[in-house]
């Protein structure tokens, strides 16, 4: 078997070791906050010491970025491809899939979202701005292109709903689970939010269409 190259082992290790550190401060910024985790906590968590932390981020804002960049960068583009799509009626099925999917590989994200927006202040500002902005962007535009109501007031509650069910299964999941006996966090649970997502999506503008009516 060829061996390889030193460089491309050394980057190899170094994307591996990154990402366990990403992991980790998702964990723990999730579990604590920005304002209550410490660098240390991270680094013990992702099986590192500190020092080989900071080789990789340079601060714990600079992590609290990345960890986020991660997380939701890819939302937009799933949903900026779904945009391009031509036969949206095709692409809403494999787009929610796409969205879930890359939540269960990232669960801690939407926790983290949903400890940000209780606490409030400038954090979630940025949060707000760099990427949640861009997302509601992208979901107004395709719920004008619908069958939309009269009333454009409800185009964000539209969107809103649409966060509330995606980001939402993953920050109360390990909470359901407790109080209402059943797996949420299961491939089994996903599978069924992810096809009430779907159902749902194709309903939610003519729902919304006949509220903005009167009906």
């Amino acid at each position: 078997m060829a061996s390889v190259p030193a460089v491309e082992a050394r980057t190899a290790r170094g994307e591996e070791t990154a990402g366990r550190i990403l992991d980790a401060a998702a964990t723990v910024f999730a579990r604590r906050g920005l304002a209550g985790t410490r660098v240390r906590d991270i680094a013990t968590e992702a099986g590192v010491n500190v020092a080989t932390l900071y080789i990789y981020f340079p601060s714990k804002q600079h992590l609290h970025e990345a960890v986020l960049e991660r997380g939701l960068q890819p939302l937009i583009e799933i949903l900026g491809r779904f945009a391009d799509e031509p036969d949206k009626q095709a692409a809403t099925a494999p787009t929610i899939d796409a969205v879930m999917q890359h939540l269960a590989a990232h669960p801690a994200v939407p926790r983290l979202i949903y400890q940000e927006a209780v606490c409030g202040g400038e954090l979630l500002a940025r949060i707000g701005s760099r990427w949640f902005g861009p997302l509601d962007e992208l979901i107004g535009r395709e719920l004008r292109t619908g069958a939309m109501p009269s009333d454009e007031g409800f185009v964000p509650i539209l969107g809103a709903v649409f966060l509330h069910l995606t980001l939402g299964h993953f920050a109360l999941a390990p909470l359901l689970s407790r109080i209402l006996g059943a797996d949420f966090e299961s491939p089994e649970a996903l599978r069924r939010q992810t096809q009430l997502l779907t159902t749902l999506a194709r309903q939610l503008s003519v729902t919304a269409r006949d509220l903005g009516n009167g009906r």
